[in-house]
């Protein structure tokens, strides 16, 4: 199998992830870990990276399972640069990935984030919750 899609996951995605196991993001993460690769800049990892180091979880999950984490999540994404600047969030702080979105082609931005979801889409890339990726992708149980 190729595994040529690209998805966008925001940081509370990637972070409700790791901390709920059986939970949609947890199993949006699995399935595009087996069938895809998360794109990234370098302003969207590096706040995936400080999020993920906050001292407040530590209470929830160790740090060194957090580092593995970020290691595994390293491993399956594609990086892009930024030549185009968005300005469309109402969120300016998401922007962010949309500027992914726009770099990378990504077929999906997953987010629970009401400022991304409003947009519906960005380019070739549709912005949808977790919940939603799973109801589009549940005819693809085999690949979970």
């Amino acid at each position: 199998m190729i595994r040529n899609k690209k998805y966008i996951c925001d940081t509370n995605v990637l972070l409700s992830s790791l901390l709920s196991k059986n939970s949609p993001p947890s199993e949006v993460v699995k399935y595009i870990i087996k069938n895809g690769f998360l794109a990234f800049s370098d302003e969207t990892f590096s706040e995936f990276e400080e999020v993920f180091n906050r001292p407040k979880f530590d209470k929830f999950i160790s740090k060194e399972k957090r580092i593995r984490f970020i290691e595994q999540v390293r491993s399956i994404c594609w990086w892009y640069g930024i030549f185009q600047k968005i300005d469309l969030c109402r969120d300016p702080k998401d922007n962010k990935f949309l500027d992914v979105a726009i770099a990378s082609y990504a077929d999906y931005l997953i987010t629970g984030d009401d400022d991304l979801l409003i947009l519906k889409g960005i380019g070739n890339t549709s912005i949808i919750t977790p919940r939603k990726f799973i109801e589009i992708h549940s005819n693809k149980a085999a690949q979970w």
